[in-house]
């Protein structure tokens, strides 16, 4: 009896372990995640604090062929202030906003990114997205960001003079 109860245990537990995952023969593409991506499409402003009190300012746009340029303030306590814009790919998976950066500028220095640098590629979760607002976290870092839907002629708001 013993002989028989293994023998029909091991034919299940072989019949089992044979068999694959079902999954896609084509990746779906839901109507959600085509409208996600047409409602990142244009330009989006937000600020947020540091962690040691610097203002940053950041002013993106997304285009429709799937590039991308952020421009970035980040403002000390003291009004010391540097701006850095950089560009590169971006796209929408489920819930998942992405970027890959492929290059930086700084004052009229253009820098092309190294491929494959792990550092230039960012995930974020996309926490609410609407005609007006877009609130993601960071998959690394868990930093939570703002932004609003801005005119396409919108700029960094002036910058105060600081007084000696």
């Amino acid at each position: 009896m013993f002989k028989i109860f293994a023998l029909a245990l091991t034919l299940v537990c072989l019949s089992g372990c044979g068999q694959h995952p079902l999954v896609h023969a084509v990746k779906p593409l839901s109507t959600l995640q085509e409208q996600e991506h047409a409602l990142m499409i244009g330009k989006w402003y937000g600020e947020a604090t540091t962690l040691d009190g610097k203002r940053t300012q950041q002013l993106n746009e997304r285009r429709a062929d799937g590039t991308f340029n952020v421009k970035f303030r980040v403002t000390d306590k003291s009004g010391q202030w540097f701006e850095q814009k950089e560009f590169g790919l971006w796209g929408v998976s489920g819930k998942i906003y992405f970027t890959i950066t492929t290059g930086k500028q700084v004052g009229e220095q253009i820098t092309s990114a190294k491929p494959g640098n792990p550092y230039l590629n960012d995930a974020y979760e996309i926490i609410e997205l609407t005609a007006t607002t877009y609130r993601s976290k960071a998959r690394d870092g868990g930093d939570d960001f703002t932004q609003k839907r801005v005119d396409d002629g919108f700029q960094f708001p002036a910058i105060p003079v600081v007084k000696p």
